[in-house]
C-alpha cells in the first residue's frame, strides 16, 4: 500500500530541533560506552543516500546508526514515567529508503529528559494507522504513524536524572 507523504518539511523546526536531538543521542551513546561517535552532516545526508543522525560503535554489539526525533508536544504531556500511552507512534515517513539507513529510532520528549529507543526493524514490522496531525498540509487528510505496541521487543525507555541517563524498569 502506498502512503502519500503529505507532510511539509519545516526548515524552522529542523533548525531548532535537529542539533539538540543529535546532542542527546551523542550524550546517550557516550554514556553507554560507544566509541567512534559521529554526526551525519555530509553530502550523503543532504542527498538522502544515508539517513541517520548519529552513529557509534561498541565492540559487543557493533555499529548503531540512530535517527533522533524530538516530540515537542511531549514536553508537557510526558513528564514522568511510566509512559502513559499503549503505543509509541512514529511517523510513517521515517521509513526512509536510503542506501544506508538508521538501525535505531530515538524519540526524545520535549523536555529532553526522557527518551525511547527502538530497533528500526521492530518499527518497520508494526502496523500503521492514520492520525490527525497539525503538521499535515491538507487538513482533510491524516498522517500515517507506525504504532509500536508497548512493551516492544528490542526497545527501552530511558530518563535523565542529574545529567545521567538511566534505563527505566517497570
Amino acid at each position: 500500500m502506498t502512503v502519500p507523504n503529505d507532510i511539509k518539511f519545516s526548515k524552522e523546526r529542523y533548525q531548532k530541533y535537529d542539533e539538540p536531538a543529535k546532542k542527546i543521542a551523542i550524550e546517550w551513546l557516550e554514556q553507554l560506552g560507544f566509541e567512534d561517535i559521529q554526526e551525519n552532516t555530509g553530502e550523503a545526508q543532504r542527498n538522502f543516500k544515508e539517513i541517520w543522525d548519529v552513529r557509534g560503535f561498541k565492540k559487543e554489539i557493533g555499529e548503531w546508526r540512530i535517527e533522533a526525533e524530538i516530540k515537542v508536544d511531549w514536553g508537557t504531556s510526558w513528564t514522568d514515567m511510566p509512559f502513559k500511552w499503549p503505543t509509541m507512534d512514529i511517523p510513517y515517513r521515517k521509513r526512509d529508503k536510503a542506501e544506508v539507513q538508521a538501525t535505531h529510532m530515538m524519540v526524545i520528549g520535549g523536555d529532553y529528559q526522557r527518551l525511547f529507543i527502538v530497533n528500526r526493524d521492530i518499527m518497520l514490522n508494526e502496523e500503521f494507522t492514520k492520525i490527525s496531525s497539525k503538521w499535515v498540509r491538507n487538513r482533510k487528510r491524516e498522517e500515517p504513524f507506525f504504532n509500536i505496541i508497548l512493551p516492544a521487543p528490542k526497545s527501552a525507555f530511558w530518563f535523565k536524572k542529574k545529567s545521567k541517563w538511566s534505563l527505566y524498569k517497570e
